[in-house]
């Protein structure tokens, strides 16, 4: 199952440095954060962990454009979880499917955790209508009690991931503080979607 929530492509590697420049990114300008939540597992209440992502500079979008792709929905730095805390299981607001490139674990143990939900399908149709007609109640489950896991794995620096946004997915073993990410979101229109699986290596 998680090898089709998870793909590798191999697409060009970040240049050093462009990421760590100091105009790299908009620290004072948020394109999306975490949803102030909680869900119960085992009886026990989980708050959500921090989430935020900020807009990149014009020569990162130029880059990404040159080299990966034009037609996504968002472009970002995103910064995931605090030591000791749980992005709890949800699917994606802003987007389908995100390329990522991680820039810091947030831990040698950190983990993407997919699920699914009683006999719902694995891959959910949390836009039914369009990108504004996103469902909370039917993205963000509060409790764990009828969550089975389905797969996880391990991300690392120097390769994209894909990864399926429409899908449960947690984010858990945080310790050395938030994982730092340059993060591209698309719809499943993109056609750019079906070039990243066709060039995708195995884990």
């Amino acid at each position: 199952m998680i090898e089709t929530l998870i793909y590798y492509p191999a697409l060009p590697a970040i240049p050093d440095g462009l990421l760590d420049a100091a105009d790299a990114y908009n620290r004072d300008e948020l394109l999306g954060r975490a949803f102030d939540r909680s869900a119960t597992k085992d009886g026990v209440s989980i708050p959500n962990t921090t989430y935020w992502r900020h807009p990149v500079s014009e020569k990162i979008c130029d880059w990404v454009k040159e080299n990966i792709s034009s037609d996504y929905t968002d472009l970002g730095v995103s910064f995931h979880g605090e030591p000791g805390g749980v992005a709890l299981p949800h699917t994606d607001k802003s987007r389908n499917w995100t390329l990522m490139w991680l820039l810091d674990e947030g831990g040698p143990e950190v983990d993407t955790v997919y699920w699914q939900e009683g006999n719902h399908p694995v891959i959910r149709d949390t836009h039914p209508s369009g990108p504004d007609s996103y469902d909370m109640k039917w993205a963000a489950p509060t409790s764990y009690d009828n969550l089975k896991e389905v797969g996880r794995a391990r991300l690392k620096r120097g390769r994209w991931h894909l990864l399926c946004a429409q899908a449960l997915h947690s984010v858990e073993g945080f310790t050395t503080g938030p994982r730092k990410s340059l993060q591209i979101g698309f719809w499943d229109k993109s056609e750019s979607i079906k070039r990243f699986k066709a060039i995708s290596t195995s884990m």
